[in-house]
């Protein structure tokens, strides 16, 4: 078996990682911090991967909680996305880890997310499949069905290895952290939890720079290495000195970093005028 699905109990009241959202527009960072050209660089000497189209995701309105779409067929797809993904470590780890139950799959997201990686608490977690080992908390991975449904393309597939790519960093950066770490995933779905270890917004928004930056990087550079055009500007300066800026530029606009993170953001990516954003 692929996968287990997993159901909220209700709607989280905290502001999980967002992927792939509608930008604010900050025209006052604009004027006073633009993003400078990254410095240019020889081509990357690799070269696309071949890619294969993926099993038809067919509707089925019977599945509302899908929007419509069938879920055996969700399945199959992602499967696919995952067991002919470039990276041997997505086909291999990743697949045997949610074949196992280690990660959990779940089709539902909240609109303009693709993918996010999840701990979620067990009190969360009103029922799941049969298929799905009844444990304290989860290791999950959620997909859009709608923005699964969307990879057509060669370039859409190309995307979505990376975006899968991006996620299965967030599932190492759970396993090889620290004690504090951890408990700061497990606290973000979890406002009991938040309150008792007194996690602050600011710690919060910092374990998501430190987290979303590396993920970032990660993505950019498997990118690069296939000469894939992919986030242009922010993958253009990936390991050069305007990184962080980049990032900043890439984030801070995007909901729910926009209303939450942006100050914390802008001191970590040494934003000359941090001090104006809430």
């Amino acid at each position: 078996m692929f996968f287990g699905a997993i159901y909220w109990s209700r709607q989280k009241e905290s502001k999980p990682v967002v992927r792939k959202s509608t930008p604010v527009v900050q025209t006052t960072d604009a004027n006073l911090w633009p993003m400078p050209q990254p410095p240019s660089h020889a081509p990357h000497p690799g070269s696309l991967p071949s890619v294969q189209v993926l099993p038809e995701v067919v509707r089925d309105n019977r599945y509302p909680e899908f929007r419509g779409w069938e879920p055996s067929s969700l399945q199959l797809c992602l499967k696919a996305l995952v067991q002919q993904h470039p990276r041997a470590d997505i086909r291999v780890e990743l697949d045997r880890l949610i074949r196992t139950g280690v990660i959990t799959l779940n089709f539902q997201t909240q609109d303009g997310i693709s993918a996010l990686f999840q701990v979620v608490q067990k009190k969360y977690v009103s029922e799941h499949s049969p298929g799905t080992p009844d444990k304290p908390e989860y290791l999950v991975l959620s997909v859009s069905p709608d923005w699964l449904a969307s990879l057509k393309t060669t370039d859409e597939v190309l995307e979505g290895f990376l975006v899968i790519y991006h996620e299965y960093q967030h599932y190492k950066q759970w396993t090889h952290g620290d004690a504090m770490m951890q408990m700061i995933a497990k606290a973000q779905e979890d406002p009991e939890l938040r309150a008792k270890i007194g996690l602050t917004q600011e710690m919060a928004c910092k374990d998501m720079w430190d987290k979303e930056t590396a993920a970032y990087a990660a993505e950019c550079r498997l990118a690069n290495s296939w000469n894939f055009s992919h986030m242009s500007l922010l993958c253009e300066s990936v390991d050069t000195p305007v990184w962080t800026h980049a990032v900043f530029t890439g984030l801070a606009s995007r909901e729910p970093y926009s209303l939450y993170c942006q100050r914390t953001f802008a001191e970590l990516a040494g934003h000359p005028n941090s001090g104006m954003f809430r």
